[in-house]
């Protein structure tokens, strides 16, 4: 996990940095393109552009180490934090609080959005679980469920790095 720094260390080159093939990822189902990570940013936050399609949502989870906000670009995303479901379109930001459980549903056929996350260093969770895009599309969801092993894999890279996911039969717990 990446701490803020102090700002001797924050990034003092200005850069540019947008969807490219080489940069963007294939994420469980989404297009993702890391903007800003923590070595840019000296810690402060990560910024991610993301394209998804609904099947490609996380289960419902709760941050233990960082808070996230999303600016739907374009596309309707409900977002469910606590109890809390709030609509969302097109110019319409959502605040996501660590340690409170939350998870959303992709609403219209396809959702662009800005996830920023605060403090940075789960973008390398992310890294972890994504490949190389092939296309600056999402990819295709697979029909039915992830394979265990797959779903495994996942639990165990964000458990580790402070995310926990809440299943109908069990609560982990990092």
């Amino acid at each position: 996990m990446t701490t803020v720094n102090d700002s001797s260390d924050m990034l003092t080159n200005p850069y540019q940095r947008g969807p490219a093939l080489g940069v963007s990822q294939w994420y469980l189902g989404a297009l993702f393109t890391w903007l800003a990570r923590a070595e840019d940013t000296g810690g402060a936050f990560a910024l991610a552009d993301v394209r998804a399609r609904p099947g490609s949502e996380p289960p419902p989870h709760t941050h233990t180490h960082e808070d996230e906000a999303m600016l739907v670009i374009s596309g309707e995303i409900t977002f469910h934090a606590g109890e809390q479901a709030m609509p969302t379109s097109a110019g319409q930001i959502v605040y996501l609080p660590r340690g409170v459980e939350h998870g959303f549903t992709i609403t219209s056929p396809e959702a662009h959005f800005l996830l920023i996350i605060s403090p940075a260093g789960l973008e390398t969770t992310f890294d972890e679980l994504s490949e190389p895009a092939l296309a600056l599309t999402p990819p295709e969801i697979p029909a039915g469920p992830p394979p265990a092993d797959l779903m495994a894999t996942v639990l165990a890279a964000y458990t580790a790095a402070g995310v926990r996911f809440t299943t109908p039969t069990s609560t982990q717990q990092p």
